[in-house]
Order: C-alpha cells, then structure tokens, then sequence
C-alpha cells in the first residue's frame, strides 16, 4: 500500500539482467499520487536501470512495471516527465526551439506551442528567455531548460534524475519550492539524486539501493527516528567534568563522550580547547545512570529505557539538574541520525560493487520472464548509465533526450 489514495508508479518483482550482471533484481516498490519519492544508492546500484525499465525504455528480465496502472507505453508515458542526469540540446537551437520540439512530439498543437514553452520557462525561473541558444546558457540555465521540458505537457508523474546537481544554492531552494508547489497539484515525483540533504529535505518516502535490490525503504520518519542522545552547550566555570556527569545523572543521563570546551577567539568567535581548559563547550549526554559504556543502549535495545518510549521527554529534567548545578545551559540540541548515516550503514561496502557483479551465488542466469507488452519502447532514452549495456530496445535520443515519446 502506499500513503495515497492512488498508485502512480508501481515495479513488482522487476528484474533486469545484463549477461552476468546484475541491473536491478525483484524490486518491489509503489509511489502514489502527490508524493515525492525518492531513490537512493551508489554508483552502480541499479537506480538508472530501474528508472528505465519503470519508463518503459528497457525490457525487464523478469516483473513488471506499471505507471498509472498500465503497461509504460507511448500513451501513458504523455502524462510523465523525465529529466535524465545527462542530456545534451543542440547548441545553435533556442530555449523555445528546443521546447517546441519537444511539444511536438507530445502531440501539443502548433498554435498552443509558444504558450506552453513560455509557461514552462517562467516557472523554471526562465521567463522571457525563450530566444535565448543554450550555447550561451549557464549550466544552470541549461539545467533549468531540462526541467521546463519535463514539465510539457502537465504530466502527473515526474522522473528528476539529479535536477539540482548544477544549481547554485538559490537554483537549489527554488527547485525545491517548485517541488512542493508541484506536490500540492497532485503530481508524483520520482527523484534521483545523490544529494542526501536535498533529499531529506524535500522527500516524502525514499528507497535505498544497493547491488542491484532495495536495500531499505519507507518514510522518513520511520528510517531516521530520533536518537537518544542530545547534544547541550554550557557553561560550567566553577564546575569540573565529573560534577556535570554527577548533575546529569541525578537526572538519569550520562556523558556519551568527553566534552569539547571553547574559548572565545580574537574575532569574538568561539575555537575548541583541550578538554577541562574551557568554561563553555558542547556536551553529549545519553540516557543512562551509573552504567559501564554501552549497557544503556543494550538496556534501551531490550526495551528498558529510563524515560519512557522517547528520551526526548527527560530533556527538561536534565536541563534543570545541570542548571542547579551551576552550569549555564546556552543551548539543547536533539540528535538524530541523518540520511547520510543511513545510506552509509547500508551502502558503506558498496563501491567495490559499483562496477557490477554477477547475480548471487555466482549464477550466470538471469531469472526468467517473457518480455513485457508492446516489444519496443517508442520513448527516447537518455543516456546508458555508466558500464550499462545499450539496451535493444531503447530508442535513440531526441534534441538530447529527456522527453516523453510522440
């Protein structure tokens, strides 16, 4: 089941195999309507191959692929979008040229054409620059180009793969600010990309990739819950270090680590010292009272956490014993794991992979499966991943790629 209502992107069991190598293997997975989903994973893991067989530019070894519930032919595919990671236009051509090619082969009318491409343009951040040639474009400007032509057309569902990779920070916030706007419509977003910030930040569930399979998949929240431990800034002039732990541990917390004392520095900023030197610094506290290292978390890994089921509620009781104490709390941050801590524990031994391995346990086979509906796919194609085999059944690429077949 997914969070919506309605099921846009569906793979079950998708399966591709190149000889001994392993694209992608019985991948399940549903996005719904409304949602930005998010796909994760190294060099290699399998998530261009999955975005094409998804889009119907590759045949599946095995499984199926469904968007909007059928078969990912010339007619569904009107009402998706695709931005591929590399895709080049024509140097001499303009902004409204390239749009309008791109306008025709979606079936758009000639006289409704400009308007589109001038639709598009403005809300890319392009307004009034459709005579422009992309050779005199930016990186930027050329990536925000590839955008508006994922955008002809008003499709429900989306592919980005990397839309941000050549924006500057203000590029990035608006592609952002696009995102949602494009959420709230209704439209199922499908991104790509290796940066994890952008991703947390915008997604509303991801999958993580590794070798091939889905590694790890669900909502945020549910991937990266709060950890229990709070990083606290203070100040302990008369204290020492044992009499802060003592403080905490009245409070049934615990230093997970020595402090990092500051000094203030010649700018007025604040620069590390050896710890016990400083009067303020950053402090890291755990749950846990009177514990060697490691038996709170083993006890809240058995369920016998001091606090209840979220450490989060004993922060007050911790700020206030420090406080009695002496210390000057300045500031209480709770930790939490982040999507990079993820994607590293779950992908960390994975570059030796990126260039392809053969299917597990050595086996040369590839799962079997008659190929899907419709033969071949009459949507252009991006560019092959690297190391990835050209595929008999994607088409060539249009003006550089990245659209929907006519």
């Amino acid at each position: 089941m997914t969070p919506r209502d309605e099921t846009v992107v569906a793979a079950r069991r998708l399966t591709k195999i190149y000889g001994r190598r392993v694209g992608c293997l019985e991948v399940d997975l549903e996005v719904g309507r409304g949602e930005i989903f998010g796909l994760l994973g190294p060099n290699g893991a399998g998530k261009s191959t999955l975005v094409r067989l998804l889009l119907g530019l590759l045949r599946p070894t095995a499984g199926e692929a469904r968007l909007l519930g059928r078969w990912p032919g010339p007619p569904v595919l009107r009402r998706a979008g695709y931005l591929p990671e590399l895709f080049r236009y024509p140097e001499w051509a303009t902004a409204a040229e390239v749009l309008g090619f791109h306008a025709a082969l979606l079936g758009i009318e000639r006289p409704a054409r400009a308007a589109e491409a001038g639709r598009v343009l403005a809300r890319v951040g392009l307004a009034g620059a459709g005579g422009l040639r992309v050779g005199a474009m930016s990186k930027g400007m050329q990536q925000r180009l590839g955008l508006a032509v994922a955008l002809l057309g008003d499709p429900v569902v989306i592919f980005l793969d990397e839309p941000t990779s050549a924006l500057d920070p203000v590029g990035r916030r608006e592609v952002r600010r696009l995102l949602g706007e494009l959420r709230r419509e209704g439209k199922t977003i499908f991104l790509n990309s290796h940066l994890l910030t952008e991703v947390e930040m915008v997604c509303d569930r991801v999958a993580v990739m590794r070798a091939g399979r889905v590694a790890a998949a669900g909502r945020l929240e549910e991937l990266l819950p709060p950890a229990d431990e709070v990083e606290v800034r203070l100040g302990w002039d008369s204290l020492s270090s044992a009499d802060v732990a003592a403080a905490a541990a009245r409070a049934g917390w615990r230093p997970a680590h020595p402090p990092t004392p500051e000094i203030t520095g010649p700018a007025g900023g604040t620069q590390a010292t050896a710890a016990g030197q400083g009067t303020v610094g950053r402090w890291r506290f755990v749950p846990g009272t009177g514990l060697a290292a490691g038996e709170a978390e083993d006890r809240a890994a058995d369920g016998d956490r001091p606090f209840g089921t979220e450490a989060a509620e004993a922060v007050p009781a911790l700020v206030a014993a420090l406080v009695a104490a002496g210390a000057r709390v300045y500031e209480v941050r709770p930790l939490r794991r982040t999507l990079e801590d993820l994607f590293v524990e779950l992908v960390g031994g994975a570059a030796a992979e990126a260039s392809g391995t053969g299917t597990p346990g050595g086996a040369s086979a590839a799962p079997s499966g008659a190929d899907t509906p419709g033969g071949a796919s009459a949507r252009p194609s991006g560019a092959d991943a690297p190391g990835e085999p050209a595929a008999a059944d994607a088409g060539t690429d249009t003006a550089g790629g990245g659209r929907r077949g006519a």
